[in-house]
């Protein structure tokens, strides 16, 4: 989950903002295991009341035990995104918005104040409300202070729309400097999904060395390893990888950057690398661990070439 849907920075806020998250292991050997939990989630699927038990799927349910829904946890990220929408859609008394919220929204109906339309366009955007949030955003970007930030939200929900043209549209208007490295993130996903991995790579390069305090290093070097993955640069793909697994482990990119650099041993395609996966059949944690110590011996050997351009 850490290495897929829970890495999406929209998945976390949404699941932040609607949901109380809780992590359980059902297998006995493993740290979190709670046999209560293992004991409820068998009431939705008697395979878990087996000491054998398949990796579990993400179950929505309410604080009395109903099951709302059950979403597979390979799922990609988009449609992660859209099947828990779904469930918001068909149980809305469970998903009402909490009074401050209410208070806000009914305040940003007819204001002025850039900092409430802003936080308005905030929320709307955090629950995929995009039509909503792009109005909110679209009246503060006319209010002085609000332009470049409003701007740069606008190009975000471009991109989760896939609407190409708006998000180079918007991130044009953002003139402050302070969200040039926030730009060049936006920019690099529009170079992706054109498959143009080596100016892509090119730009993350020169964008994480320019912002190395940047709130979105691990998404930088995640997409640099990603786009020099498909330029065949394998060892520079793990030293970015392995660089946010060394510098940055509390980055919601470390699994996504692990499962990245040990895909070989993985029994499951990985969409980020075009459905790259090894040949083996069940996941094996020595084969994985193998696989992570391959990539870091690469970061090391690269970590100094890195460094002296930084210089």
């Amino acid at each position: 989950m850490r290495g897929g849907p829970l890495s999406e920075k929209r998945i976390i806020n949404l699941v932040n903002r609607r949901f109380i998250p809780f992590f359980f292991n059902v297998g006995k050997n493993g740290e979190g295991y709670d046999d209560d939990a293992k004991k409820f989630i068998a009431r939705f699927d008697k395979r878990f009341s087996s000491s054998t038990v398949p990796t579990p799927p993400v179950w929505v349910v309410t604080g009395d035990g109903k099951l709302l829904g059950t979403i597979n946890n390979y799922m990609v990220k988009e449609k992660f995104f859209s099947a828990l929408q779904e469930i918001m859609k068909k149980h809305p008394k469970y998903f009402e918005e909490n009074q401050e919220e209410k208070d806000l929204l009914k305040q940003a109906e007819d204001t002025k104040d850039g900092n409430i339309l802003f936080k308005a366009g905030q929320i709307t955007e955090e629950l995929g409300l995009y039509d909503k949030a792009k109005s909110y955003f679209k009246q503060a970007e006319n209010i002085e202070g609000f332009k470049s930030k409003s701007s740069l939200e606008l190009a975000k929900i471009s991109r989760y729309e896939m609407n190409w043209d708006d998000a180079e549209k918007y991130r044009k208007l953002v003139v402050d400097k302070d969200y040039e490295a926030e730009v060049c993130m936006e920019e690099a996903h529009h170079l992706l999904s054109k498959k143009n991995y080596k100016e892509c790579k090119e730009l993350l390069v020169k964008t994480i060395k320019k912002f190395p305090l940047s709130k979105r290093l691990g998404e930088m070097h995640f997409y640099a390893g990603v786009s020099c993955f498909f330029l065949k640069e394998s060892d520079w793909a793990n030293f970015h990888w392995c660089w946010v697994m060394v510098n940055i482990p509390d980055d919601y990119y470390y699994m996504r950057c692990y499962l990245a650099s040990t895909h070989e041993a993985m029994p499951y395609q990985n969409p980020e690398l075009g459905g790259a996966k090894g040949k083996t059949i069940m996941i094996s944690h020595a084969k994985a661990d193998a696989a992570r110590d391959r990539a870091m011996n690469d970061y090391k050997k690269l970590n100094d070439e890195f460094e002296k351009d930084l210089k």
